[in-house]
C-alpha cells in the first residue's frame, strides 16, 4: 500500500511488484504508469481514506484476486521495468537525440 498525496515514481512499487505483491496505492504522479488499475493493482483517489480502507478490504477478503494481481504485478514489472528493458529504452533515446554524423 502506498498512500501518497504527492509522488514521483515510486521504486517501493516497483519492488513490490517484482515481488508479486498485489498493489493498492493513490493515483498520483508516476504511480499510474506503473499500476494498472484493476489488472496489476487498485488505484484510488488521494486523500480519500474511504476508497483506501474498500480497497484494501477487497484485496484482503479476496485472497485469490491478490494473488490474480500479485502475479499480473510481477509479469508486468518484469515485461516493463527489468534493467534490460529500461537500458534499451534509454540507449534508443540517447540514440535518437545524438547528432548524425554528416556525409562527405
Amino acid at each position: 500500500m502506498l498512500c501518497s498525496t504527492s509522488e514521483g515514481f515510486p521504486n517501493s512499487v516497483l519492488e513490490a511488484m517484482a515481488a508479486a505483491r498485489p498493489i493498492v496505492a493513490t493515483r498520483v504522479g508516476g504511480i499510474p504508469d506503473a499500476v494498472r488499475d484493476g489488472a496489476t493493482g487498485i488505484l484510488v483517489p488521494p486523500a480519500d481514506p474511504e476508497a483506501l480502507g474498500a480497497a484494501l478490504q477487497r484485496v484482503l477478503e479476496s485472497p485469490g484476486r491478490a494473488q490474480m494481481l500479485g502475479a499480473a504485478a510481477r509479469a508486468q514489472a518484469r515485461a516493463e521495468f527489468h534493467e534490460d528493458q529500461v537500458l534499451e529504452r534509454l540507449y534508443a533515446w540517447y540514440e535518437s537525440l545524438a547528432p548524425r554524423p554528416v556525409e562527405a
